[in-house]
């Protein structure tokens, strides 16, 4: 089955298990890709415009638009780059808008303008609303050697449709790595991978990923479509010369949840967590993180753009790490003006663009 046919239908089901913005709007309105999927939007009597993301760092995000106007008032849909009308959604009406190869397509009350794109089906989509909030779990303990828990991840199904979760659960112990990593990479369909470790012991992490050499990070998130991250109770020891997770080559739009962890190791030229050449956005979470000898916690290069919607006060950076975000020639973030704790700057601006937001 063609890609372009799978991946904007199975972000479809995503829309049954998240939350609405509902709002009663008075002005115009820009769409940040944050906001996505859900906008529930009341105009009343009036005609406003609602704004979309530009298209270059959306492909595959979608937008669910309802108007719920109980009057006359329209919801006029505009591109963001050249500012033109893409669609009107009358009082009582909804749109779906998906982000295809750079560029905003939408159907309307089931009539489709995704020509080429996409091919509605009440069938698939009935099935996808079945399997919603599904999570399948794993169990790993620290016996295992590399290339056993390698071999059990190599086997997981590559599609992870919307609503389900992998949960990776990994019990106290030292697991110890060597050349070997743990590959998350090429999932796609609109699910998460979680990654958790002993929480029984907290603040104390006894859930230890150990990495004796640095040819390779401990963990590699790539090359996923539309595919989410979450990581808890985990502590990463790396050696110098190397980030603990590597996020790179993703597509489509994911969020990054980094809860409760810590990482340790490297050296004063490192990030505990690089971030590049991603197609897409990416939506970052951080609490209660402690690094340990990195320079910086999260370092984003090349085609990223990102936003953190959450920094916990809990981020702390031991001897040697300098700064929370660097940011490299060609990255963007934005982020809220917030510092995350007293002694650790915010932005280490090497040629990116950094910008704030307060919503």
């Amino acid at each position: 089955m063609p890609r372009a046919y799978v991946q904007p239908k199975a972000i479809i089901g995503s829309l049954q298990y998240s939350n609405p913005n509902v709002e009663t709007i008075i002005a115009n309105k820009t769409l940040l890709p944050l906001d996505s999927p859900l906008q529930s939007l009341d105009p009343s009597d009036n005609n406003y415009r609602v704004i979309l993301p530009n298209p270059s760092y959306c492909n595959g995000l979608i937008f669910h638009i309802m108007n719920t106007s109980t009057g006359v008032g329209n919801l006029q849909i505009y591109e963001n780059t050249n500012m033109v009308e893409l669609t009107v959604i009358n009082p009582n009406s909804m749109t779906q808008i998906i982000c295809i190869n750079g560029e905003w397509k939408y159907y309307t009350n089931g009539s489709a303008d995704l020509s080429n794109y996409y091919t509605k089906s009440e069938t698939d989509i009935t099935i996808l609303s079945a399997n919603v909030n599904e999570i399948e779990t794993i169990n790993f303990n620290a016996s295992m050697d590399a290339g056993a828990i390698e071999n059990i991840i190599d086997n997981i199904p590559k599609y992870i449709h919307p609503g389900k979760t992998i949960q990776l659960i990994f019990s106290a112990g030292t697991y110890t790595f060597g050349k070997d990593i743990i590959e998350l990479s090429n999932f796609y369909g609109g699910g998460k991978i979680k990654i958790i470790g002993d929480p029984e012991t907290m603040p104390t992490k006894t859930t230890i990923f150990d990495k004796g050499m640095s040819d390779n990070p401990i963990i590699r998130f790539g090359y996923n479509k539309s595919i989410s991250l979450e990581m808890d109770y985990i502590q990463i020891s790396s050696p110098p010369g190397c980030a603990g997770v590597h996020i790179n080559g993703n597509e489509g739009t994911s969020s990054i949840w980094i809860n409760s962890c810590s990482f340790t190791g490297g050296d004063n030229q490192d990030s505990a967590i690089y971030v590049y050449s991603t197609s897409g956005h990416i939506s970052l979470s951080f609490t209660n993180i402690n690094s340990e000898n990195y320079e910086n916690i999260l370092e984003l290069i090349g085609n990223v753009y990102a936003y953190c919607y959450n920094v916990s006060d809990h981020v702390n950076a031991q001897p040697f790490a300098d700064y929370l975000f660097c940011v490299k020639a060609g990255a963007t973030i934005y982020h809220r003006s917030t510092t995350a704790s007293s002694n650790i700057a915010q932005d280490n601006n090497l040629g990116g663009i950094i910008g704030l937001y307060t919503s």
